[in-house]
């Protein structure tokens, strides 16, 4: 897996912290206006990169300059700090490498990365989240198996209110990043685990217009422009890789067959032609990460009138594995609800919020995948 470029927040990061956690305990997701925010830091982190290439010594002086910058821990907001989250640390860590490229100091700076929605138009109605259980299943002295076997009992599952025939498209309201290798064997960076797929994280477009399994004609989001592999970018239709036309506020996918990657397609438009979408968020239970245990709920909604059509809520538990520090991997974490049947060919770690959200609303080719 390609390790993603950590980002470091730097800024008033009191004052971005207070919108992610809603009365009920749940983390939110941050507004896209304080994302804004943090783009010059982020153009710092870039500037690093550059000064390595220019000499080890201009890029190190760049590197220790951000170490200085990074935020004490936020106990109140322990989930967005990494386990092991030490500046001191992760400065001396860089000073004995000697290298400004060393990625192994890494998981010492470690933060969440805000994640925004991005609902389409001006206006939108709000939507309603289920609340968090008034009684928890957490009983003093649980252990990491028997608290996450009560959740998955408790709370756990698909709860589909209604569903729609024929559906031709969806919008991707909420986006993932892709998680590093560090976020992934991290206790609390990940909002999300239980969700989270590389696949979508990278291309989810292929999840979701695919001739031969996903079924839906097009997929929308906000527009991400991509960048032209280094191998054989012939293998792609050009439109895939244009920047966003001025004033687009939407990315259309459309045409791919399964087989040839040439066949998707890309435009760009003022307005989505779904009346669907769906989205996410982590949700939070007493004592879940102090047990390697994580939650999160996928949300199917009418993007008209705010309807939530349905809500998957999953638990992931890790804590087991042998090689990362805390034993901590998502990628291989116990799961409920899981994937309970695979059609051939399928992808096995991609099509996991495609098999709900199909369920919820049936693509208008074939029927959706069956449990």
């Amino acid at each position: 897996m390609r390790r993603a470029r950590l980002r470091s927040i730097a800024v008033a990061f009191a004052s971005i912290i207070a919108v992610l956690f809603n009365e009920s305990g749940n983390a939110q997701p941050m507004p896209a206006k304080e994302w804004a925010r943090l783009a010059d830091w982020n153009s710092q982190l870039d500037e690093c990169a550059k000064a390595s290439g220019r000499s080890f010594a201009e890029g190190m002086q760049c590197k220790l300059a951000q170490a200085e910058k990074l935020p004490p821990i936020n106990v109140a907001m322990r989930e967005w700090f990494g386990e092991f989250y030490d500046p001191k640390k992760y400065r001396q860590c860089l000073i004995e490498a000697r290298k400004p490229t060393e990625l192994s100091c890494e998981y010492l700076r470690l933060m969440r990365e805000p994640e925004p929605e991005y609902w389409p138009g001006p206006e939108r109605p709000l939507i309603k989240w289920p609340e968090v259980p008034k009684t928890s299943v957490y009983r003093p002295g649980m252990t990491s198996k028997e608290y996450f076997d009560a959740l998955c009992k408790a709370e756990a599952g698909e709860f589909i209110y209604r569903t729609v025939e024929t559906v031709d498209g969806i919008y991707q309201i909420r986006p993932r990043k892709q998680a590093s290798w560090y976020a992934l064997q991290d206790r609390y960076v990940m909002e999300d685990p239980y969700g989270y797929t590389n696949w979508e994280a990278q291309n989810p477009e292929r999840i979701f217009v695919r001739g031969k399994f996903a079924l839906y004609e097009h997929f929308e989001a906000t527009p991400q422009q991509k960048a032209a592999p280094a191998y054989r970018p012939d293998r792609f239709d050009p439109s895939v890789f244009f920047p966003p036309a001025p004033g687009a506020t939407i990315e259309r996918y459309f045409g791919y067959d399964g087989k040839t990657e040439k066949t998707l397609r890309k435009e760009y438009d003022s307005h989505t032609k779904s009346r669907h979408g769906f989205t996410w968020r982590g949700i939070k239970r007493p004592n879940d990460r102090e047990l390697a245990i994580a939650g999160g709920e996928l949300a199917v909604v009418d993007l008209q009138t705010g309807e939530i059509l349905g809500i998957r809520r999953g638990f992931a538990r890790s804590g087991f594995d042998r090689i990362s520090r805390s034993g901590i991997q998502w990628e291989t974490a116990e799961v409920c609800p899981r994937l309970r049947r695979q059609p051939d060919g399928w992808d096995k770690s991609g099509d996991f919020s495609y098999w709900f959200i199909s369920k919820v609303l049936k693509p208008a080719k074939i029927k959706a995948v069956a449990e």
